[in-house]
């Protein structure tokens, strides 16, 4: 097992977590069958392991730049967290409402490192590898917006926590999310296949 493969297995992983979202979105009643909830929780755990995985690979391959091996070492730490704190026995240990507020917590710091990851990366990709720039600047921008998102969303919950009340969120918010959901995998698909062609080539 390599970067090479792993950056496969992701690029498999995030597909998969495109076409289960376009699944709840336009086939709901297909989302309240018990063997579709049993299987996506399976996969689901799957590409939280392939996803830490890849960090761990990447870290391995990019770790000569000491900044960008800081951020990696925080990012494989927040996403192990993130993890945990999704699987279902430490949910009913520290109470389900509990791990969301902390897994929110651990999101907006996760998009944080990943803009400051790609800003770091940038840095270091040759200048003939145009497409793989243009990847990483996509990217990035996608990440700062989501910390907008996972901050927006974070304020909201700790609302929630503080004093019970809760916004009904509108239409439009779910349209911009699902939109949002979309373009950052897309995102982030582009720039691993981008990296996927850059390291084929043995640099």
């Amino acid at each position: 097992m390599n970067v090479k493969n792993m950056t496969l297995a992701m690029i498999i992983a995030l597909s998969y977590e495109i076409v289960l979202k376009l699944i709840i979105v336009f086939l709901s009643t297909v989302v309240h069958s018990q063997i579709f909830t049993n299987i996506t929780k399976l996969l689901s755990l799957i590409v939280g392991i392939i996803i830490i995985l890849f960090l761990f690979f990447f870290y391995n391959k990019e770790k000569s730049n000491k900044s960008i091996q800081a951020v990696l070492k925080i990012l494989i730490v927040c996403f192990v967290l993130g993890f945990l704190l999704r699987l279902p026995v430490n949910r009913n240990v520290f109470g389900y409402s509990d791990a969301l507020f902390v897994g929110e917590i651990v999101g907006l710091i996760q998009s944080i490192l990943l803009l400051m990851l790609m800003i770091l990366y940038k840095k270091i990709i040759p200048s003939q590898e145009k497409s793989l720039i243009l990847a990483t600047i996509f990217m990035a921008i996608m990440f700062g917006i989501s910390i907008i998102k996972s901050g927006y969303v974070l304020i909201n919950y700790t609302i929630f926590v503080a004093t019970g009340l809760t916004a009904d969120a509108s239409p439009i918010w779910f349209k911009i999310s699902f939109i949002l959901f979309l373009l950052t995998h897309i995102s982030i698909i582009y720039f691993l296949c981008r990296y996927y062609q850059y390291r084929k080539t043995g640099v």
